[in-house]
């Protein structure tokens, strides 16, 4: 997930829907749930599950859903 550029603000506010989405971060519930705090962060996390645990790493699809 990528996070809005305001997401920690709006924690430091104590916005409803930021303080609950950082629970689950801290608490990994659900588990596939990853945070990506910058761009950055998100091309990284594209680049690690775009590939697969074998051995030749191969190249797997992924589903971007935007909301």
């Amino acid at each position: 997930m990528l996070l809005p550029q305001d997401f920690y603000r709006r924690v430091m506010r104590e916005d409803v829907a930021a303080t609950e989405l950082e629970q689950m971060f801290l608490t990994r519930q659900p588990e596939e749930l990853f945070a990506a705090e910058d761009e950055i962060d998100w091309d990284e996390w594209i680049a690690f599950f775009s590939q697969t645990r074998e051995p030749d790493k191969r190249r797997k699809g992924l589903v971007e859903v935007r909301l």
